[in-house]
C-alpha cells in the first residue's frame, strides 16, 4: 500500500475533494485510494492510501490533477471576471479605433 500526503491550504483541499466527486480523473483516484483529511486551521493534509498494495500513483497523475485543480476549481470567479474585463477593454478599443 502506497501512501501520499498533500499538505496545502484548506481552500485547495476543498477543491481536491470537489474534484474527486465530479471529474473522471478525480473519481479514478478516489476509486484507487482511501482518502482522509488531517484538518488544520489554515492548512490541512490529505492522505491518500492505495487500496491495492500493488498500485502506485504516478507523478504525472498528481501533476495533471494539480493542473485541473488550478484551472477548473480554484479562482473560477476571478477568471470569469478577468474574461469579462478583457471583453470590455476590447469593446472600448474597438469603439476608440472606429472614431479615428
Amino acid at each position: 500500500m502506497a501512501e501520499y500526503r498533500i499538505l496545502t491550504e484548506n481552500e485547495k483541499i476543498d477543491a481536491l475533494l470537489e474534484c474527486f466527486e465530479d471529474s473522471i480523473m478525480g473519481m479514478g483516484i478516489k476509486a484507487l485510494c482511501d482518502i482522509t483529511i488531517e484538518k488544520g486551521d489554515n492548512a490541512s493534509t490529505m492522505v491518500l492510501k492505495t487500496k491495492d498494495p500493488n498500485t502506485e500513483l504516478k507523478a504525472a497523475e498528481f501533476f495533471t490533477l494539480g493542473v485541473m485543480i488550478g484551472t477548473d476549481y480554484l479562482n473560477v470567479d476571478e477568471r470569469n471576471q478577468n474574461v469579462k474585463m478583457k471583453r470590455v477593454i476590447n469593446a472600448i478599443r474597438l469603439s476608440v479605433s472606429s472614431l479615428d
